[in-house]
């Protein structure tokens, strides 16, 4: 029993149309100093080059390439503690 995977040389055309995509969307995240992931890849691709790509597409190129962008975090406010003992009541 024949499949055609095994007769592949490792590639296949969707691998081809990413290496396509990579140089602009290692432009786009390099340009925006490392800060854009997928959604604002994809806004930026569609904005600059008026390309519509899928966002989990987008994702795939860049976990391939190992472009991963800054998560940022959210920051808590801490509350003014009373000082010294506090009575039980």
């Amino acid at each position: 029993m024949s499949h055609k995977w095994l007769a592949r040389n490792g590639s296949c055309a969707l691998d081809e149309r990413d290496k396509e995509l990579y140089p602009l969307i290692l432009k786009i995240f390099e340009e925006y100093a490392d800060t854009h992931g997928r959604s604002l890849i994809k806004q930026a691709l569609k904005n600059e080059y008026d390309l519509t790509i899928n966002e989990k597409r987008i994702a795939r190129i860049m976990n391939k390439y190992g472009l991963h962008c800054w998560i940022r975090r959210k920051r808590f406010k801490k509350r003014p503690q009373p000082h010294g003992n506090i009575p039980n009541i």
